[in-house]
């Protein structure tokens, strides 16, 4: 009888915290948990990273600024230039 929604039952029938925890078999923070829960809906499942557009030009860009490092203020590459 650990099922969420016989947790909830117990709750709504009277039972104090710790007699829905024995009950169920449950921890007084899983009491808690259920008993505030409105929805029971999984969440969403987390979007996978995706690489950047870039990513195929990183070793050029990065040359790029490598190079910028080394030559005078005004030679820089700008945003726009890259």
């Amino acid at each position: 009888m650990t099922d969420k929604n016989s947790i909830r039952l117990l709750w709504r029938q009277g039972d104090s915290v710790v007699e829905v925890e024995r009950k169920a078999g449950v921890s007084r923070d899983t009491v808690y948990k259920y008993r505030d829960m409105d929805d029971f809906s999984p969440e969403p499942p987390a979007r996978r990273a995706q690489g950047s557009k870039l990513d195929p030009f990183r070793p050029l860009i990065e040359s790029w600024l490598n190079d910028d490092m080394r030559s005078g203020r005004k030679q820089l590459r700008h945003a726009g230039r890259v």
